[in-house]
């Protein structure tokens, strides 16, 4: 056993789960009710004392897995619903029941449920599972999770939290102790020496600290920087690679072992074991390996991108400025054309006269030119464009050429020709002058596209020497173009980076896939379980049946919100754009007296505690205790922009309090989980489901916001629609119920629709999101797949419904439907689908499995430049999807007004969000990927917090208006929004610890409300 315990649980949390349980009347009459069996049981026992004890018992039980020792005075309520419900009232002697009754009954309840009680099973079975778990994740909090589960799962009772502390301490430690025997058996000393060298110091900064920096931009310099952390520490990275596989534990673990590099502080690291450093530096270095390998890709893609543009806007103006110049001449030329008909020159007039009077409109030497643009042989684009690069030679080999030689490329059986010059270009860069010469006659040039061969190729003049010269600089450039076509493509990658890797390199690998079956039949996907045909019969039955239902009621006049359109020959149609009525800062709001930021937090706080989610960065020796008020400033700080140092000036803490809070217990990790905390608060209030917008799921939206940065970061881009001429993020959110379940920070240039898997699927908090809209951007050829496959309906919104409806399907013969108004334009082809049923089975379960990166996946497959059967086949489906759905949207109009009204909501959070952001400036001030991520995550748990307060407002008033019956108003609060921040003071100076706070009366606010008076009305 480990020495010291973990510290896993929060007293608070600790309490939750070992305290007796306290029911709520429905509660009671759910865990106190008796089956069959269970009331013969209770029958059996002999007094009344022992019947309410094994009832009381088996109820508690069946709540927590948990025996307990308790009096019957200390739970009277739960003991007079017993006495009520089962034993008509009876008198009974409350005193405690005897041992043995206790555990007579205790034995009774385990066979009744057929749970396993024998501590010493319980403890061995879970040190087995614990063994295998820890090879997952060592997390403890994870581990902690996975015993409750298996518990519930293999039937056995929770045993006592620390008991629980010591075998996850164990697991630890007996993992660790596995791995440092594996670590010391592989590393050598000059191994050894790598590892402890990133520990030490340079230029003022250590070297892991250095490496786990994000460049600021693209510049030279920030490139330069990326290029030496590769190469200075590539025997680590080798390192990595060759010891890591051979531990033989998961991705899921190296990237928690990995943070613990990062996040730790250098000299905590440092007194760390020898092999527990080697982990923690080689699972980080792996990861940063391939994070500065992204860095480095998409820098070759930004400069490469950009010096194309560049030749490109040249040669137009070189062009322009040519053509208005031959303009000019031409001028000239047209007055020369009329000597031919001009009777006053005489055929008897000489040549050369009449070739001077032409250079009085056209000077000499230009003729040639204007006969070569006459006959259309000037402007040569492509000659020009090239033109143009070979001036760009010393930005290419600066910032190009440099990312070039460092970069791992590799491709498929297609690219033999362009890996075959990336070879010779690599070697001849790392060559010298003499070599450089000799090589130049062995150039490979099977690669040059025949378009291109004209203006790379230089006919020799020489007679002497009949061979082609190739223009280096022009045929260097080719090739960095080809490789960015083809990386787009798909037929070329680099592998050792996370997210420019082959598609296959992020599936399942072929070991795994051979054991299919049980695979699936863990991931437990009915769908992906089922054959291909069993999954199209299916669609077919659907897709059909609307084709003509919804066709017959356009015909009939029953679709009455169509609006068909002729003109001429061609005929068009509409659907109307519904207004919602969900908006934000309600007029009830402004009936409430207004509050501070501050005292909303304090509140929130009070009510679901989702401080307990802020748990230290070190699970052993925490010195530093969370401090409450600490951690709220520094919410607000993040949310306003305001930053902790300015927050210190505004408010009544001091900085070195709110440092050490946002050093040690804010990270993203612990962020979300507290913001998952206050949603899963809203959600338990019985106003939520009056929010419901269907009547059996919830329906949410995905959008993106976009806000501006005020430091250079490697994640924030130009955007001059929005930003100008600065760069910015987007804050990619999923609301259900107008609450921000779900956020993430993504590049300006991202498309959004490749991250609305991952926001949907790994949403943790308790609110199952059914229905998901989004407007135009968060459609692309999968989504309609990827959702269907976990169950969930992708329902985006259509503007200009008439040119959707041109991607219709249908499975049969396409001149079955001619005579329909809404007919498909393509049949869908069942054998490719069927084919291809096994590759797709592996990337959605991939997908499943969370294991990588999963909108990498989803980007690769969204690609119209990459070209596979696979991705072919998945378009496919994913097209007999969306006709399902656009058929549907078409003819429900309950549908049209649900799809916009949940964008409308989440258009609502964007209001909030942003005039959160607008307190002190709307700029982001985070230096890193990370740090935006962490302010953003910050401000959703503000608006979080607000959206909690005025929903328990709404909340009050519903229990008010339903004592009073009234209907009419009841039904109102339905389209009231909780996102409001009229009645909440975002500004001015913060107290955070003043004396003699009044509490916040929600009955009091929620009575002075009235209804009747509001200005907002149902249309």
């Amino acid at each position: 056993m480990t020495k010291k315990r973990l510290k896993i649980l929060s007293q608070l949390e600790i309490n939750e789960l070992y305290n007796i349980p306290c029911f709520t009347k429905s509660e009671q009459q759910a865990f106190f009710s008796l089956n069959n069996e269970e009331y013969t049981i209770m029958n059996s026992r002999r007094s009344v004392a022992s019947k309410v004890h094994f009832i009381l018992q088996l109820g508690y039980f069946k709540a927590t897995s948990q025996f307990f020792s308790f009096a019957f005075n200390n739970l009277q309520q739960d003991v007079n619903f017993i006495l009520n419900e089962h034993l008509n009232n009876s008198m009974f002697c409350d005193k405690m029941v005897s041992k043995q009754t206790r555990q007579t009954n205790q034995l009774l309840i385990a066979k009744s449920v057929k749970y396993e009680t024998n501590k010493t099973k319980i403890y061995s079975n879970l040190k087995k599972m614990l063994e295998t778990k820890s090879r997952t994740s060592c997390n403890p909090i994870y581990l902690f999770h996975e015993i409750l589960c298996y518990n519930q799962n293999a039937k056995l009772m929770l045993l006592g939290y620390s008991t629980l502390q010591d075998l996850i301490g164990h697991a630890i430690s007996s993992e660790e102790e596995r791995l440092s025997k594996i670590i010391t058996k592989q590393l050598t000393s000059k191994d050894w020496e790598h590892i402890e060298n990133t520990l030490s110091k340079t230029d003022n900064e250590y070297i892991l600290t250095a490496l786990k920096k994000d460049p600021k931009s693209f510049k030279t310099k920030h490139v330069k920087a990326e290029i030496s952390k590769l190469s200075d520490n590539l025997q680590l990275y080798y390192l990595a690679n060759r010891i890591l596989p051979k531990l033989d534990i998961t991705h899921q673990n190296i990237t928690y072992y990995a943070s613990l590099a990062e996040h730790n502080p250098i000299n905590d690291i440092k007194k760390l074991s020898s092999t527990k450093k080697a982990l923690y530096i080689l699972s980080f270095y792996f990861l940063r390996h391939q994070k500065i390998k992204d860095n480095l890709t998409m820098s070759f893609m930004y400069y490469i991108n950009k010096y194309q543009a560049d030749a490109s806007g040249k040669t137009r103006d070189r062009i322009f400025a040519d053509k208005m110049e031959i303009n000019n001449d031409c001028k000239g030329m047209a007055i020369i054309l009329r000597f031919f008909d001009d009777e006053n020159i005489s055929d008897d007039t000489s040549f050369g006269s009449v070739r001077k009077n032409a250079f009085k409109h056209v000077e000499r030497g230009k003729f040639s030119e204007i006969s070569d643009y006459l006959q259309g042989l000037l402007f040569d684009y492509q000659a020009i464009r090239w033109e143009e690069i070979a001036k760009l030679k010393g930005c290419i080999t600066k910032n190009i050429r440099s990312i070039f030689n460092v970069l791992e490329i590799d491709g498929d059986k297609t690219q033999k020709n362009l890996l075959a010059s990336i070879s010779f270009l690599k070697k001849y860069f790392a060559s010298t002058s003499k070599i450089r010469k000799k090589m130049l006659a062995n150039i490979p040039i099977s690669c040059i596209p025949k378009k291109w061969k004209q203006y790379l190729i230089i006919s020799s003049k020489d007679e002497s020497n009949s061979e082609d010269v190739i223009d280096l600089v022009k045929y260097e450039f080719m090739i960095y173009q080809l490789i960015l076509e083809k990386i787009e493509a798909g037929n070329m990658y680099i592998n050792s980076s996370l997210s420019f890797k082959s598609l296959t390199s992020h599936l399942i690998n072929d070991e795994r896939w051979s054991n299919k079956e049980s695979l699936l039949k863990n991931i437990g996907n009915k769908k992906l379980q089922m054959t291909a045909d069993q999954l199209l019969d299916t669609l077919e039955e659907e897709l059909e049946q609307l084709i003509q239902n919804v066709n017959k009621r356009i015909a009939s006049g029953e679709n009455s919100s169509i609006k068909i359109k002729k003109d001429g020959d061609e005929i068009s149609f509409s659907l109307p754009y519904p207004d919602s009525v969900d908006k934000e800062n309600h007029s009830v709001f402004k009936q409430i007296p207004q509050i501070s930021i501050t005292e909303v937090i304090q509140f929130v706080q009070n009510q679901c505690d989702f401080m307990k989610s802020f748990t230290h960065i070190k699970p052993y020796d925490a010195k530093d205790i969370l401090d409450h008020t600490a951690v709220m400033a520094c919410i607000i700080a993040n949310a306003t922009n305001l930053g902790t140092y300015k927050m210190a000036e505004s408010s009544d803490l001091d900085y070195h309090r709110m440092h050490i809070q946002m050093k040690n217990f804010m990270r993203i990790e612990t962020l979300k989980k507290a913001n998952d905390q206050i949603a899963n608060a809203i959600a338990d209030l019985p106003i939520f489901k009056y929010w419901d917008i269907h009547d059996d799921y919830i329906h949410g939206s995905v959008d993106g916001q976009k806000f501006e940065t005020r430091l250079n970061t490697f994640i924030a881009r130009y955007s001059s629609k929005y930003f100008g001429v600065n760069k910015g993020v987007v804050a990619y959110t999923l609301c259900a119920n107008h609450i921000p379940v779900n956020a993430r920070i993504i590049s300006a240039n991202q498309h959004e629709s490749h991250y609305l898997f991952d926001m949907l699927f790994n949403n943790s908090s308790d609110i199952d999101v059914k229905w998901l809209s989004g407007d135009g951007h968060s459609i692309n050829q999968v989504n309609f797949s990827l959702l269907d496959f976990i169950d969930k309906q992708f329902a985006p919104h259509f503007k200009r419904i008439h040119r959707k409806v041109v991607k219709i399907c249908g499975f049969k013969s396409l001149g079955k439907y001619k005579n329909l108004f809404i007919k498909p334009q393509f049949k869908i082809d069942r054998k490719r689908f069927n084919r291809e049923w096994d590759n797709i089975q592996r990337i959605i379960a991939s997908l499943l499995l969370g294991e990588t990166t999963q909108h990498s996946i989803v980007s690769k497959l969204s690609s119209h430049k990459r070209k596979s059967k696979t991705k072919d086949a998945l378009w496919g489906y994913d097209r007999i999807l969306m006709s399902i759905y656009l058929l549907k949207f078409i003819d429900n109009p309950t549908i049209q007004l649900n799809v916009r009204r949940t964008l409308n909501r989440g258009e609502a959070y964007h209001q909030l969000r942003r005039a959160i952001a607008n307190v002190h400036s709307s700029k982001f001030r985070g230096s890193s990927e990370r740090g935006i991520e962490l302010w953003n995550e910050c401000a959703r748990l503000m608006a979080n917090c607000m959206i909690y307060y005025n929903a328990t407002i709404l909340n009050a008033l519903l229990s008010k208006l339903k004592n009073e019956e009234n209907i009419k108003l009841t039904n109102l609060l339905k389209y009231i929004s909780p996102v409001a921040w009229v009645n909440i003071n975002l500004y001015g100076y913060y107290t955070f610890e003043q004396a003699h706070k009044p509490s916040i009366d929600i009955e009091k606010l929620a009575n002075a409300i009235n209804m009747v008076n509001t200005t907002e009305t149902l249309d």
